[in-house]
């Protein structure tokens, strides 16, 4: 199974998304093997993977919680 890392906003954004899914990376696929490796990269990464969605939303809205889930229920 492979995971990806969904970052959940606080708010809605003006299209009605609450969240950003990160699956891909400098243009390549972006996923990890084991829910483990996931969890490793956004603890070690909180920061950037929290700056990388608050761009995604102008800059205005707040990160909730970041998650890893399987690929298959990604958003």
């Amino acid at each position: 199974m492979k995971w990806v890392i969904i970052v959940i906003m606080t708010t809605f954004s003006v299209d009605g998304h609450d969240a950003v899914e990160i699956s891909m990376r400098y243009d390549k696929p972006f996923y990890f093997e084991t829910k483990n490796d996931c969890l490793v990269y956004v603890k070690e990464n909180a920061l950037e993977l929290s700056l990388f969605a608050i761009s995604k939303f102008n800059g205005e809205k707040q990160v909730e919680n970041i998650f890893c889930i399987p690929k298959e229920a990604s958003i």
